[in-house]
């Protein structure tokens, strides 16, 4: 298949450099506590840099060749984040108020494809291990599935397709945490969607990974 553009709309930007040198150290600092916690950690940071394989497999340059200071540039993509982080705490408030019945026929609907229900043990029994690893979890999935396949998405098409796939596959997988709960899967799909249209918006990918950091943080 022909490559329609090599350059991706999502650039790397400096903030993004510095986020990933923190996740970096953060799968350092969790990575000592040995056990599961260290694996997932471990697979997060795979994460992070498997999206740069990505972008080499499929021709996307998402580099910065502009890294100049730009006061208003700044101050709008703040204004991104901050819509970005309102739509995390929308979706959380909103989706788990459609009446039960409407999510049970839903459910009902798509149960003939839903993937088992996988329980998943917490990671620590302190909240600080957990908010560090959701914060180095955010840095993987937004430079995985933002960074990486949403250029790839909207390069091959355009940037409200793109989001939508994007959010759909970032779905997907979760669809095995959250494949029996219809409120968390469109929390997923929904945020999914918007951090990659606020990315193509802003141009930058530290758009939505400084959102997602704060929701998983903070929420």
């Amino acid at each position: 298949m022909p490559v329609l553009s090599s350059k991706g709309p999502i650039r790397g930007d400096a903030p993004d450099k510095y986020i990933v040198l923190i996740g970096v150290v953060v799968f350092v600092f969790l990575a000592t506590f040995g056990g599961q916690l260290a694996i997932d950690a471990l697979i997060a940071l795979a994460m992070i840099f498997a999206g740069d394989f990505l972008e080499k497999r499929f021709d996307v340059d998402s580099e910065d060749h502009d890294e100049s200071d730009d006061e208003e540039e700044d101050v709008r993509i703040g204004k991104w984040v901050a819509a970005t982080f309102a739509v995390f705490l929308a979706l959380n408030v909103l989706v788990p108020s459609i009446p039960p019945s409407v999510q049970s026929a839903i459910s009902s609907a798509v149960n003939g494809v839903q993937l088992s229900s996988v329980t998943i043990s917490p990671l620590s029994s302190t909240a600080f291990l957990s908010r560090a690893f959701g914060a180095l979890i955010a840095i993987a999935e937004e430079r995985f599935f933002r960074k990486s396949l949403g250029n790839i998405f909207i390069t091959r098409s355009d940037p409200v397709a793109g989001s939508l796939a994007d959010g759909g596959v970032f779905a997907l997988a979760h669809w095995a945490i959250y494949g029996d709960s219809f409120t968390d899967i469109v929390v997923v799909f929904g945020s999914g969607i918007f951090m990659c249209y606020a990315d193509y918006r802003t141009r930058r990918a530290s758009t939505s990974e400084i959102s997602h950091i704060l929701n998983n943080v903070l929420v």
